[in-house]
């Protein structure tokens, strides 16, 4: 089955996200700071303040943040909540994407599963490849917008190191499952990722009240689109299509 992202949104805002490096022992991901005013010609980034970060990251602390290693983004010296704007904050993202001008740059479009020829805003590339890089624990992460009513999505799932031995072989095409984990201790909106009986992951947090809303009221079908990462750290991937449901199509 070919996946293609037929329907692509503009994200309202894309938030900067980090993982500690490999030597620390605690690596869960950080929401630092976000990326707003994308319907400018010029966004604002802004660092979170302390109370934001707290907020934005389950209780832990600036403390914490900087104990597991955090020193602020290459282009923008860490400061809690300050800002900046111009030309210059796009740049120092878009400078996380390849060149257009590579022989393999759409071979790069592919592998997002981007449609040969189809022209894209620079926040629209931001949110479908979260300008990963190996180099460094970044990404731009898009919080989604519930208010969508259709959209194809690729999001990476979160905690799958836990589930290590649920993920399938032959994992590509296979049926996701989406439900709201109602007893999940850390996150009033976590929706877990099952396939079969098996939980392999959780929709990211930062995303995951999105998909909640979109479950109740939306048609949601989600698959299996590839696994990235290591044996011990597998970073599986989920294609996900959103379409209105039949009473939003009625009314």
């Amino acid at each position: 089955m070919t996946y293609l992202l037929d329907r692509i949104q503009t994200p309202e805002k894309l938030i900067l996200a980090w993982e500690a490096p490999l030597n620390f022992p605690n690596r869960t991901r950080w929401a630092v700071g976000e990326m707003v005013n994308l319907d400018r010609p010029s966004p604002t980034f802004r660092y979170f303040g302390e109370e934001e970060l707290q907020d934005r990251n389950g209780g832990r602390s600036l403390t914490q943040l900087s104990a597991s290693g955090f020193v602020g983004y290459p282009a923008f010296r860490f400061s809690p909540g300050r800002s900046w704007d111009g030309e210059e904050v796009l740049k120092a993202f878009l400078r996380r994407l390849p060149d257009p001008k590579r022989s393999d740059y759409e071979k790069y479009l592919a592998n997002f599963c981007i449609p040969s020829g189809k022209v894209l805003s620079p926040f629209q590339l931001m949110s479908i490849t979260e300008l990963r890089s190996p180099n460094d624990g970044f990404s731009m992460v898009d919080p989604l917008c519930s208010e969508w009513t259709s959209c194809d999505l690729i999001l990476e799932l979160a905690g799958t190191r836990h589930y290590i031995s649920n993920i399938p072989e032959g994992f590509k095409g296979k049926s996701v499952i989406l439900d709201h984990d109602v007893e999940n201790p850390f996150d009033d909106h976590a929706v877990q990722a099952t396939v079969g009986s098996q939980n392999i992951g959780y929709i990211n947090r930062l995303q995951a009240k999105s998909v909640l809303y979109w479950l109740s009221n939306r048609l949601v079908e989600a698959s299996l689109l590839r696994v990235n990462g290591t044996p011990h750290r597998p970073r599986p991937y989920v294609f996900l299509r959103v379409r209105p449901s039949r009473n939003l199509e009625a009314a």
